[in-house]
């Protein structure tokens, strides 16, 4: 049971992760036209895929790596400059903890 609970959580994480990405970048006024669900989904994926190959590394280095690739991904897929992006990921990071705190005082 507590299997079946970690994997459902795991999976919340990630779409409710997808969803503040969009939220973080709606705020900030990105245009509708680029940003889609299915964008910050594929995007989403493509963080955690590349955080769990970081895993592998010592935690120093991909501490210094994955903040780097984060802002690379998300300003190649969206077109953002560098500050947005900065703007973005901090907005991510406060919509994302809310979301997960709300979640938790439903369950």
């Amino acid at each position: 049971m507590s299997i079946l609970l970690s994997i459902f959580t795991a999976i919340l994480t990630f779409f409710l992760s997808a969803l503040a990405l969009k939220i973080a970048l709606r705020f900030l006024g990105q245009p509708s036209a680029n940003n889609q669900y299915g964008t910050a989904v594929t995007v989403a994926g493509l963080l955690s895929l590349s955080s769990l190959l970081l895993g592998l590394l010592p935690f120093f280095v991909s501490w210094f790596v994955y903040p780097i690739l984060w802002i690379v991904i998300v300003r190649s897929v969206y077109h953002i400059s560098f500050t947005k992006s900065i703007a973005v990921a901090a907005l991510q990071a406060v919509i994302r903890f809310g979301l997960i705190l709300l979640l938790g005082a439903l369950i």
